[in-house]
């Protein structure tokens, strides 16, 4: 069954096509990065910062999410259907366990390099050079911030991620080169 909600007085129904749709892009706004990376360019001028106020912005959407996943029966949607809200439930599930049982933002410190957004608009030919450049320029203004978060978010990091870390920021030299 689709769940209902009140709409102006009215009960309208949201199928799962568009609790799935309105669920994507929810998420691009909550990580643009990432819809960055899958080509969605929504907000790419923004570099969010990985601190503790995000962390519960996105277990705040996590559970917003889950509850609205959990208004669909399962054995009403289709088999496609029936994917997608696994999908999405394993998603919900990962996100909301790697910030409070994996915790991989406090020791390792190679997920803290921002030079991948910064190349992605940069290279990809998505729209007129100008606006790329203006998206990277506003994306650089929270490159302090959030470092200042990976500083204070790192503890106790491997050594191996402590190295990958190391190796991958010389290799984002490249990416703010003159050029």
């Amino acid at each position: 069954t689709s769940p209902s909600k009140v709409v102006s007085g009215e009960v309208s129904t949201v199928s799962f096509a568009q609790f799935s749709n309105a669920f994507i892009d929810d998420l691009w706004q909550l990580s643009p990065t990432w819809a960055l990376y899958s080509g969605k360019h929504v907000n790419d001028g923004y570099l969010e910062i990985p601190n503790e106020a995000s962390r519960v912005k996105t277990l705040a959407f996590v559970k917003t999410q889950q509850a609205k996943l959990k208004q669909f029966e399962i054995k009403s949607l289709s088999s496609n259907e029936t994917i997608d809200y696994h999908l999405i439930d394993n998603l919900l599930n990962s996100m909301a366990w790697d910030i409070t049982d994996f915790k991989s933002w406090q020791w390792d410190p190679s997920s803290y390099n921002v030079a991948g957004g910064f190349a992605q608009i940069i290279n990809e030919n998505f729209a007129p050079l100008d606006d790329r450049l203006r998206s990277v320029l506003a994306r650089m203004e929270n490159i302090p911030a959030y470092y200042a978060a990976a500083r204070s978010n790192i503890s106790k990091p491997t050594l191996e991620h402590t190295e990958l870390a190391v190796m991958q920021n010389q290799g984002a030299f490249s990416v703010f080169s003159d050029d």
